[in-house]
């Protein structure tokens, strides 16, 4: 899971899945659940710094109980 917290549009995600290469701009303030198991990289051409927080989730059993609270329904 990343989380962009600081950044702008020339701020690029990269993905290579089935050999096509695919580009990804990440909004900052929102959750994003991505397979790191394909090849990846992050390419930062802004002249501002990148900053994101990352998770690892041990399996989707993390995300059943996310909001026991009920805050998102």
């Amino acid at each position: 899971c990343i989380v962009p917290i600081y950044g702008d549009n020339n701020t690029v995600n990269l993905f290579k899945r089935d050999g096509e290469l695919e580009a990804y701009n990440l909004t900052c303030g929102n959750a994003y659940f991505l397979n790191i198991g394909y090849p990846h990289a992050v390419i930062n051409m802004s002249d501002k710094p990148r900053i994101a927080l990352m998770f690892s989730l041990d399996g989707t059993e993390d995300l059943e109980n996310f909001d026991k609270f009920g805050f998102y329904k």
